[in-house]
């Protein structure tokens, strides 16, 4: 491993690099890195953990912006995203693209009406409402969430 990887691991890990080495030797676990959507910043995470959620090449992380998936999610909670999820198949939570701008909702489909409900889980935040599928982008549909402590 070189300093630089080292440094952005600590970094992301908010600790010093010595608390990444033990007895002089640097820790055996694998560490995978992984992109946040729309910024330079990345996450490191536990390598055996990420091969449970799926593929590191396919995974994207997303900080939640606001309280609108709440109590599900909350501001400042971490998701990944598998970006291979390119469209609605069953209902979940997904990162969709309206106006540029990266939304993690509930979608569920509507095989008759052939729409997408979109929804908050914070009742205080009014439902999106239904769309054709072909209105929105999916980002990814979330495979993971970490809470903000």
């Amino acid at each position: 491993m070189t300093i630089p990887l080292l440094e952005e691991i600590a970094s992301a890990l908010n600790c010093r690099v010595a608390d990444l080495m033990g007895a002089g030797q640097i820790i055996e676990q694998p560490v995978v890195v992984l992109p946040f959507r729309g910024s330079g910043k990345r996450l490191a995470f536990d390598g055996e953990q990420v091969d449970r959620i799926g593929k590191p090449s396919t995974l994207q992380a997303i900080e939640v912006e606001d309280d609108a998936m709440s109590p599900t999610l909350t501001k400042g909670d971490i998701v990944l995203i598998d970006r291979t999820v390119a469209k609605v198949t069953k209902d979940g939570v997904y990162a969709i693209e309206a106006s540029g701008h990266t939304m993690v909702k509930r979608v569920s489909f509507n095989p008759i009406r052939k729409k997408l409900t979109i929804t908050n889980d914070n009742a205080l935040y009014a439902p999106l409402g239904d769309v054709a599928p072909s209105d929105i982008k999916v980002a990814g549909r979330v495979v993971w969430a970490g809470k903000r402590l």
